[in-house]
């Protein structure tokens, strides 16, 4: 900022984002509940604790953000031009010189899988998410400039963002789409003063033209993989090429974040068991390689994935097996994930929508799959937070049945079994059909959903303690507190609610926790 004029380009995004979640980045899942509830002090200080700011410039940010950055030093702005900024530090950091906000987004309007399908069972109203991202859009100091500046809201949410939301919202431009080339392009543009279009789209990023981050993430977050390939249907990333990062790259950007004050390398990936693969097939030595070269920089003490695949876990068993032993894994210290999708028991849906899904198996081993992987990630302490579709078009009794069926096979894994609503997401080959609703639940699809929840709370119960063994001790303490009380009242009411789910969706529509005596209320 010069004499307090503003930056001229301003990078945030809404506080269920431009948080580090007080350690536990499973609490961000919390957000995409219904707002009301949620309580202010345990939205804002335990869920979604502010992050540390320098003069209005965050310390560390989400991961997408620093690449935008990044892309923006890259293409010619300086960082007395630049500055990623938390929201509530934008009074710093908007002046008169401004001429771009960009906004990044996942869930703006609350559409997205997991909060449509939670908002539906606790009976309506707005998520955190979205409600937050409107709190951002309203942000006062946003509007006292709102004349000389163009706000631009870009990431895997913008999908959700209609015209008639532009409009209301006060969005100038959508972004459409990656933009590690061209984002530079649009804001040399904007800061110009040049009216943009109101959606720009790009094409996917050249990989030797995406720039490495400068500045921490948070939660010590590095991109190792972009895109999936493997062509589901349902789903926006599978549709994008399959790339690998350079392993100095990746190790670049972890020093970045260690020299931010981060000790744990958290891999973002679709599927981290398949860093360096051509293909479907593992490069089983990239990924060794990967994870003894994050480890052996003096500093980090711990490694994570995002995602992973169960055909990818099948064909390299003892992979799981050697990350493990690398990574310190144990009985006493298990990993809490990666996050694996299951979608359905049904080989015919796979078939239909998720072909490529099972790759290098068939669609009719798809069960037996996810039944040895399980096993394979257990065996090794490896503890999976693995999510069904309820919904998919076309889906018909048989095919919930089955998925039953398989869900009952997999009885004492030690695993979340996360039941979503499909969601017919922007970008994706099944964005035209119907998103699935609580009205179309049958009594097959209620049985599934129970069969998963009490799986999850059984699973919830046993490893609750672990959940909470990093992190700030405060934020540990009350997190946990609220998880232990959560699973109480689930193991206390499920039995009755599963005879009248009805009885769930009206008890819930009037709760409203926005208050610290209607918390403590509900809990005593």
């Amino acid at each position: 900022m010069t004499n307090g004029t503003g930056y001229k380009i301003v990078l945030t995004a809404d506080r269920t984002l431009f948080t580090d979640y007080g350690g536990f980045e499973g609490g961000g899942f919390l957000t995409c509940l219904p707002r009301r509830f949620i309580p202010d002090f345990f939205l804002y200080r335990v869920l979604c604790p502010k992050i540390r700011s320098d003069d209005g410039r965050a310390l560390y940010a989400s991961y997408s953000l620093r690449k935008i950055e990044a892309s923006l030093l890259v293409g010619g702005f300086t960082e007395d031009e630049v500055v990623v900024a938390p929201p509530d530090e934008l009074h710093r950091v908007v002046g008169e010189e401004t001429r771009v906000v960009g906004i990044s987004t996942v869930d703006p309007r609350g559409y997205a899988p997991v909060s449509h399908t939670l908002c539906s069972l606790f009976g309506g109203g707005k998520s955190c998410t979205a409600t937050e991202f409107e709190k951002l859009l309203g942000n006062k100091a946003l509007e006292k400039h709102r004349s000389h500046l163009q706000i631009i809201v870009g990431g895997p949410g913008v999908w959700q963002i209609s015209k008639e939301d532009m409009k209301t919202l006060g969005i100038d431009a959508v972004f459409v789409g990656e933009g590690d080339e061209s984002v530079a392009e649009v804001f040399k543009k904007a800061v110009e003063d040049e009216k943009l279009p109101p959606i720009i789209y790009n094409r996917q990023s050249n990989p030797e033209h995406i720039p490495k981050i400068v500045k921490p993430a948070r939660c010590g977050h590095v991109q190792i993989t972009r895109g999936c390939g493997r062509g589901c249907q349902f789903c926006t990333p599978t549709m994008r090429r399959w790339i690998s990062f350079p392993k100095q790259t990746i190790l670049d950007e972890v020093m970045v974040n260690l020299h931010g004050g981060s000790h744990h390398a958290s891999f973002i990936t679709d599927d981290g068991l398949r860093y360096g693969a051509k293909g479907v097939e593992v490069n089983r030595e990239a990924v060794l390689d990967l994870y003894k070269s994050v480890l052996a920089i003096n500093g980090i003490d711990s490694v994570s994935i995002a995602h992973a695949s169960f055909p990818t876990i099948v064909e390299a068993p003892d992979l799981i097996h050697e990350l493990s032993e690398i990574c310190g894994i144990t009985k006493k210290e298990p990993l809490i994930g990666p996050q694996i999708g299951l979608e359905t028991g049904s080989s015919r849906l796979i078939r239909k929508y998720m072909i490529g899904k099972p790759r290098p198996y068939k669609p009719e081993e798809w069960p037996e799959i996810v039944i040895q992987a399980t096993q394979i990630l257990n065996d090794n302490y490896w503890y999976p937070c693995t999510t069904l579709i309820i919904g998919l078009p076309d889906e018909n009794e048989d095919d919930i049945l089955k998925t039953i069926e398989l869900i009952d096979e997999l009885k004492g894994s030690k695993q979340w079994l996360f039941p979503l609503f499909f969601v017919a997401m922007g970008g994706s080959i099944l964005e035209k059909e119907k998103t699935f609703t609580l009205k179309e639940m049958t009594q097959a699809h209620w049985d599934l959903l129970f069969e998963c929840w009490e799986h999850s709370v059984k699973f919830s119960k046993e490893i609750v303690d672990r959940l909470f063994s990093s992190g700030n001790v405060l934020t540990r303490r009350i997190t946990k507190t609220f998880v232990k009380k959560g699973i109480s009242l689930a193991e206390k009411y499920l039995d009755e609610i599963r005879k009248n789910p009805e009885m769930l969706m009206d008890s819930l529509k009037n709760v409203k926790l926005n208050s610290m005596k209607e918390l403590m209320k509900h809990i005593l």
